[in-house]
Parts: structure tokens; sequence; C-alpha cells
């Protein structure tokens, strides 16, 4: 089931591609971890100000992408892990992109910006759900 359909592997359990990549993903989950306590320590309920908010993200923005970097570098040959895998990049794709909105609508004092932004990370946050559901029971099944 999570091998792909060539290999004799999926008969007997995941194959030695997707052990692989699903090793390099939970070696990831760490990074993912503090990004998010990152962003979620100067927005919501914890925003201080305009001021503290925009320097975490400038120091945070550069970090997501090196995550996304490292993200597009898993590239499983199992169809469905690799579209879970899709979906995951795109979701941190849109954190980036909602955080770089977040981050432009301070530093312009434009405040009507901040909702595409909200929207932005809130797309992010869906696909990341649906990433969820399909790596999942991948994941789960390696343990």
């Amino acid at each position: 089931m999570f091998a792909s359909s060539t290999s004799q592997a999926g008969l007997f359990g995941p194959s030695a591609d997707t052990k692989k990549w699903a090793a390099v993903l939970k070696k990831l989950a760490p990074t993912e971890t503090k990004l998010l306590a990152r962003y979620s320590a100067v927005t919501g309920k914890k925003y201080t100000s305009d001021a503290v908010t925009a320097q975490a993200l400038v120091k945070l923005i550069p970090d997501v992408n090196s995550y996304i970097e490292q993200l597009d570098g898993i590239t499983p040959k199992d169809s469905k892990f690799r579209a879970g895998i899709n979906l995951y990049v795109q979701a941190w794709n849109d954190y980036a992109q909602g955080m770089e909105l977040s981050l432009g609508a301070i530093q312009s004092q434009d405040y009507s910006k901040v909702a595409a932004a909200n929207e932005q990370l809130a797309q992010g946050r869906s696909l990341e759900k649906q990433a969820s559901i399909v790596l999942g029971p991948i994941l789960k099944f390696l343990k």
C-alpha cells in the first residue's frame, strides 16, 4: 500500500524509500514546532506591539523559507506520500506568504492588508490539516 506499485515491498510493508523519507520528515518535526512557537509567541493573544511582531517576523521568515527548502528536498516515490508532502509544502508556502503579508502590513501601517495575510495563514492551516490526513496513516504505520 505504501510502496510503489512496482515494488514487492508493498506486500510486506512500506518500501525502503518510504521509510527513508518518513525518517527525514520526522527529523524535521522539531523545526516545525519551533517555527510555529516563534510565530505564536508574537501573535494572537500574545501580541504586544507591531514593533515586536515585525522584528520577530523579520527573523522568522528566512527560517521558514529554509524549512520549506528542506521540505522540498523530500521526494518519495510513493504517490500518496508525495501528494501529502506536496500539500505540506504548499501549506508552509502559504504560511510564509501570510507572514510576509503581515510584515508588509505592519511596515506600511496598512491594516487593510491584514485580512489578506490572515486568509493566507488560514489557507496554510487548512492545507496542513489535509496533509496530516494523508501523511498521518503513513507515519503512524512506520512507528
